[in-house]
Parts: structure tokens; sequence; C-alpha cells
């Protein structure tokens, strides 16, 4: 972790900065999903560190929350305490989830949350009552405030109910109203807000589900045909257009899959192959438990469908869920593995295997093998203390303009383009200093050819912050359009 912030962080800590200052309507333009950012401004409050400081105090909160849920969940699911350990020591290994621990992402939030309702419903599931169903409701209420696709899980998980066959449909319908209690609540917050804002309410995140039904039904009617239609033109022969769509189709799965791979790691998938059996579980209700990856999975179809791409962050809440079989499963396959070792020490591989698994895991999680970004840091470091206090910068970089810190607007993400920038004389008069972003294979904007930076900052792979000034840019246009009036004259 090199203790930078990613881009969204700066939304999140600049969203923060304005609610501490009671800036409210400021705050909620910068970010309209407010709840992650008050949290950072009332922990800043709190302890008088930096903004910045903040968010990771509370995100090591969350973490430590998160880790308890967990281990919480592998016990109401009926587990002993050599699954509670494996729990514990899986989950702290976890390499997916260690590599967020240096981000300022309001996931972090959203991942206890989710995991206290789930631990709240599975307690439900064992002993049904309107103290395990309100806190279903309200870890869940609390776990959509950071992030919307909650509300399918407020929707979907009560449904669970309706599959416990032992029990009477009577019977099954007052748990199902029970756990429907926190859906109840979120729809009288909505009415009453919809009261004080206004339908305009709408047009924001509370617009949202309606936005990616569409773009959904949209995708499906007609963009996936298009794709393989392309599919079919560029790629297949003639003969075999036919398997257009069901390529598509594959290759959706297949980055659904590998991310879902990524996020349990080697060893997960060793403990999910013996856990995904009924057997493998001291407690046999488990029904909310493959609601839950039903519901994850249906959410994450739905994404790659309409983006085409998956990351490894919206893959964890589908990761975690499927984390709470492997304690169970590697704790048979250490059973099965005592049996069937016997006195034969030739047979110890099974076990040595695992534990090598598990020791990478550990050094995955303790060491980052990524790429620096701190370079981006330095070169906005480098623009704070290298040039005047009244410098108007333009920065292709959010975390170069955050970290430069000069009339407070660099890290805002709606200035023009570089290229728009670079080629107007106008547009250059309106700065002191040009901020771009290369790519270890980028190339400048043809306006930059030939001016040499003022600074550069590169990491490891040669990805690469260009510091330029606009008054070279702008005599290098002088220049080239004065060459060019010299060749018309001859």
């Amino acid at each position: 972790m090199d203790n930078v912030l990613n881009d969204d962080g700066v939304l999140y800590i600049k969203s923060a900065e304005a609610f501490a200052e009671g800036r409210w309507q400021e705050a909620a333009e910068i970010y309209p999903w407010p709840l992650y950012s008050i949290l950072i401004a009332v922990v800043q409050k709190a302890t008088g560190a930096g903004f910045d400081i903040a968010a990771y105090i509370l995100n090591t909160a969350f973490y430590a929350l998160l880790a308890w849920a967990y281990v919480a969940c592998i016990e109401a699911l009926g587990g002993s305490r050599r699954d509670l350990l494996i729990a514990l020591a899986f989950f702290l290994a976890l390499p997916s989830v260690n590599d967020y621990r240096g981000f300022v992402i309001r996931d972090i939030g959203f991942w206890p949350f989710y995991m206290l309702a789930l631990l709240a419903i599975f307690k439900f599931q064992r002993n049904p009552g309107w103290g395990a169903a309100a806190g279903w409701g309200a870890s869940m209420i609390v776990a959509t405030l950071f992030r919307l696709e909650g509300l399918v899980f407020l929707v979907g998980m009560p449904l669970v109910a309706f599959f416990d066959r032992p029990s009477p449909w009577c019977q099954r319908i007052v748990r199902f109203l029970q756990l429907n209690l926190g859906l109840a609540v979120a729809a009288a917050i909505t009415l009453v807000w919809l009261r004080i804002e206004g339908m305009q309410a709408f047009l924001g995140r509370l617009n949202e589900p309606l936005m990616w039904i569409e773009l959904l039904r949209s995708q499906i009617s007609a963009g996936l045909g298009e794709k393989a239609a392309s599919l079919g033109q560029i790629v297949l022969p003639k003969y075999s257009t036919g398997f257009a769509l069901p390529a598509v189709f594959t290759i959706l799965l297949l980055i659904l899959l590998t991310h879902t791979v990524k996020s349990v790691g080697a060893l997960g998938i060793a403990g999910l192959a013996f856990g995904a059996r009924p057997s493998a579980y001291p407690h046999r209700q488990t029904q909310a438990f493959w609601l839950a990856v039903v519901l994850n999975f249906g959410i994450l179809l739905a994404f790659v469908v309409v983006q085409f791409f998956l990351t490894g962050r919206y893959v964890m809440t589908l990761g975690l869920t499927l984390a709470l079989m492997v304690p169970f499963g590697l704790s048979r396959a250490y059973d099965r593995w005592k049996q069937w070792r016997g006195n034969r020490p030739a047979r110890n591989w099974p076990f040595v295997a695992a534990v090598a698994l598990f020791l990478f895991m550990v050094v995955d999680s303790l060491f980052s093998f990524g790429v620096s970004k701190a370079y981006l840091k330095e070169a906005g470091q480098w623009l704070r203390t290298q040039t005047p206090a009244d410098a108007r910068i333009y920065s292709e970089s959010t975390i170069v303009g955050y970290y430069a810190a000069k009339r407070g607007d660099e890290w805002k993400r709606t200035q023009p383009p570089v290229e728009e920038v670079v080629a107007s004389d106008a547009a250059l008069q309106n700065y002191d200093y040009v901020v771009i972003l290369l790519g270890r294979d980028g190339k400048e904007p043809e306006n930059l050819s030939g001016i040499v930076p003022l600074r550069e900052f590169r990491n490891e792979r040669n990805d690469r912050v260009r510091i330029f000034k606009a008054a070279d840019i702008l005599n290098a246009h002088t220049a080239k359009a004065a060459g060019r009036q010299s060749d018309l004259a001859r």
C-alpha cells in the first residue's frame, strides 16, 4: 500500500470537507450518495486528524466489524470452534479483502452491514422473531445507504421465508412479513423524503434502479445482438456466425467466473469444493445463504451485461458470501485427509499444499505486488511546493490535482479534455501549468510534440505524469504559426 488516495477517494474526501464546513448542498453535488462522506467528516471532527487519515480510521473500524460479522455468520451456521478458527485465519489472509485496505471507497462500509444482515437472517431462520427480523432490516437499510444494490437484497431476501417446507403456509407468510419490516421502514423514509424534496429527488440516486432496468432491457433487446453481429463479422467465419450470440454469453459468464474465483482465491476454491455439499454444514437450514448467492450472481450478471466488464470490488459481496462455505469445506477436507493418510507419511502432500497456499495468501495480503501510484502523489506535492500559491493548474489526473491543492478545484472531473486544452490558445490562457497522464505505451497529444516538460514523474511500469508550463505550449503554438506563415510567404 503506497498511501495514495484513489480517484473516488478524492471525491469522498472533498465531499466530507464540505460536510464538515456546513456546505451540505455542495457536498451532495460532489458525491450524491452521502453517508460515507458524512461518517468521514464525523470521524475527522472527533479525532482532529486529517480527512484522509479519518477515512482510513473509519475503514479500519469497518474491516474489524466485517471480520467479526463473518466469523459470527460461521457460528450462526453451526460452526465448531475449529471452524471459527479456520474462518478467522482465512478471512485475515484473504487477498481480495486486503487488496482494498488502502482504498477510500464506500464499498468498505457496505460489506460489514451486508454481512451483519446475513447474520441476522441466519439467526431468524433458526429462531424466527421480531428481534432478528429488525436486525436484518436495520443492517440492510444501512448497507443500502452505502450502495444502492442493497435494495435488491432488501426486496429479495425475505422470500427465504417461503422456502421453509416443514412450516405451514400461514406461518411462512407471517415470517415473510416480519422480514419485510426493513423494507416497510425504507419505503416510509423514501415517501417522507419525496414529500420534503418533491419528485425531483428521482433525478438523483433514487432514479438509478429505473435507469439500470432500462439499460438492461436495452442491452437484452438490442445491445447483445449488436455485439454478436460484430463478433460474427470481424472474428468468426461465415459458417460459424450462428455461434456468435452463444460466444457473447460465454464471454460474459467467463468474466463473472474469473472475478468470482479471484475473490475467494485458490484455497477458497478448494474449500468450496468440499463445502458445497449439505453434509458439510452442521446446520442444514442454509436457504438464506443460497438465496444470497443467487441474488449476488443476478446483480453481477445484470451489471456485466450492461457494462461488459467487472472489477474486483464489485464481486466482493458474492465472494464474501461464498467464503462462508470455505471454513466448513476446509474442516471437512482436513478430516477426510486424516482418514486417507492413516499412518502413511507419503500422503502428507495435500496438507503441505494447503499450508503452502495459505502462506501464499498471507504474503499476498501483507505485501503489495501491484503497480505503485506514488508518482501521482509526488507530482501533486511538487506542484504544491514548487509553484506559486496562486498558480492555475490544469490536471488530467484527479489525484495529482488533489495533492497539488492550489485553488482547490484542480481535482474536479468537469475540466475539458486535455486535447482541447493544449490545442487552444484561449483555453491555455486560463492556466499556468498543464499536467498530463501517459500510460506506459501512451503518446502525448500532437500539440505537445517537441516541448520539453518542466518535470516528469514515473513509476516502475513507466506510467508517467508530465508537467508543462502553459506559456511554453503557447510559445510553441506561436512559433509553429510563424513557421507556417513563413512557408506560405515563400
